[in-house]
């Protein structure tokens, strides 16, 4: 191959790869908190306003010897059908002194970030679902999916929520209210549990 030939292939490699990035670049850049406009695909979902980053970090519920541990990360331009701000997470459920489920170890171990068990990148506001009757109409919260890993419990996917609400007070540590509950039907097996290990409810964690 002679260094004309040469020459010529790296040019088109040069325009192959700047009409890539130019594609790239005139995709839309839509916020996350926008319900109106379209996602075509290619487009970039974008936390412009760093709502997810209020959630990122450990949390903690106690109540007695019931606690509840959540872990999320907040990951940037995560490619699907378009790109997207996402938030990811694990969490362990211990009851009366008893594990009931820890999906922690999974934080670092799946390479599909949609894989795991809290994920969102969606906002929502006071009255959409799961509903927050202390939430000011306003109020910008994230709406997570939630899954157990059990298969037994396979017949809830889904169908699980959580709205997450941050709370923040003058000197005292961040709080995060969690409303959590089903929607949808599923059916459920006769004598199958109606909830996941992880109790519908309400929970407030202060972050660690």
């Amino acid at each position: 191959m002679n260094n004309k030939t040469i020459k010529m292939r790296n040019i088109i490699l040069i325009i192959l790869i700047a009409t890539t990035l130019a594609c790239r670049a005139q995709s839309p850049v839509i916020d996350i908190a926008d319900r109106q406009t379209e996602l075509v695909d290619g487009a970039y979902l974008k936390d412009v306003n760093n709502l997810l980053d209020k959630f990122a970090g450990t949390w903690l519920y106690t109540n007695g010897n019931t606690t509840l541990t959540l872990i999320f990360q907040k990951n940037t331009q995560v490619q699907s059908r378009i790109y997207s701000d996402i938030l990811i997470g694990e969490y362990r459920y211990v009851e009366d002194g008893v594990e009931k489920i820890n999906t922690l170890s999974n934080l670092n171990s799946l390479s599909n970030l949609y894989d795991h068990n809290l994920t969102s990148s969606f906002v929502i506001l006071k009255r959409e679902f799961p509903g927050c009757s202390n939430c000011d109409n306003t109020e910008k919260r994230i709406k997570v999916d939630f899954s157990d890993p059990n298969p037994n419990l396979s017949y809830l996917v889904g169908t699980m929520y959580m709205g997450l609400r941050h709370i923040s007070e003058f000197g005292v540590a961040d709080k995060m209210q969690i409303d959590f509950a089903k929607k949808g039907s599923s059916i459920i097996p006769v004598g199958a549990p109606q909830e996941p290990n992880l109790p519908f409810g309400r929970y407030v964690l202060i972050k660690q």
